[in-house]
């Protein structure tokens, strides 16, 4: 019995190469894919038949084992994946076809299990995985309704926010007109959107005594960027009264950027470049 072969063969360009090793066993060309991996590029996938990347494949159908050849050389910044393409594994089972219980047919029937094993978690690796306390009877396999929320991927799960329908930021003022800003006015917010993003200005330096500083949030989650445009007619924003930045005074002249997120209850300090006045 075989005791692992890889279902995977994997090589990086370096404008040399044009040969990829396989171990798994193969009977035909079609049993193979080519997958040719670049970074912000659409991926190219095609099957062992393919003579647009493919010059040739030869495969050992008994052993297994084989070599895709290129027409031409495997390109720096790519990633090729030469995979078992195919849903049923083509071990041979020799199993079925004897009438006696023999170690051959022993050793045939686990590498065909064997091989489904590995083909199976090959095609679920990138699928949805659920808890296991997770009742799937009760579970709706459906993603949210877009139009009712926002769903987003923050790199290690999804969240949806309910309510906010776009991650365009709503952006109000630019750098050339600015949003003037009062100190009883504070920093206007009426945003429904996902990113919010303000241009500010405060006409010979302002420090913000609205109560509060900035108006509510519409929705948990909601990112509030304010960007200062002038270092004479710079914006002081304090802690308390609906913002929290950690006790200190955020003072956004030119260029400087700060940006809050809004937690049900007051805008709280995410990160910023602005100076802290002494």
């Amino acid at each position: 019995m075989i005791e692992y072969f890889d279902t995977r063969s994997i090589a990086l360009g370096d404008n040399v190469t044009t040969e990829i090793q396989f171990d798994f066993l193969i009977t035909k060309k079609a049993d193979l894919q080519l997958s040719i991996i670049q970074s912000g590029v659409t991926p190219v996938i095609v099957d062992g038949n393919d003579t647009t990347y493919i010059s040739d494949v030869t495969f050992d159908p008994i052993q297994g084992g084989g070599t895709v050849t290129l027409l031409a050389a495997l390109v720096t910044g790519k990633t090729y994946y030469v995979d078992l393409n195919v849903v049923d594994p083509v071990q041979p089972n020799l199993f079925r076809n004897r009438s006696v219980y023999d170690l051959r047919g022993f050793e045939s029937a686990i590498d065909y299990i064997v091989t489904q094993v590995q083909t199976l978690f090959r095609n679920s690796e990138r699928s949805l995985r659920f808890k296991r306390h997770v009742d799937i009877t009760a579970f709706s396999p459906f993603l949210p309704d877009p139009s009712a929320g926002y769903m987003y991927n923050d790199g290690t799960k999804f969240i949806y926010v309910a309510g906010i329908n776009t991650e365009t930021p709503s952006i109000v003022g630019t750098l050339a007109t600015p949003e003037s800003i009062t100190a009883a006015g504070g920093i206007p917010f009426s945003g429904a959107n996902w990113k919010n993003v303000i241009f500010v200005k405060g006409t010979g330096g302002v420090i913000i005594t609205a109560n509060p500083k900035i108006p509510a949030g519409t929705n948990i989650g909601q990112e509030l960027t304010i960007i200062g445009t002038s270092d004479t007619d710079y914006v002081d924003i304090q802690d308390l009264t609906g913002v929290i930045t950690g006790d200190q005074t955020i003072r956004l002249g030119s260029n400087s950027i700060a940006t809050f997120f809004w937690n049900g209850l007051n805008w709280v300090i995410k990160s910023t470049n602005g100076l802290i006045p002494a």
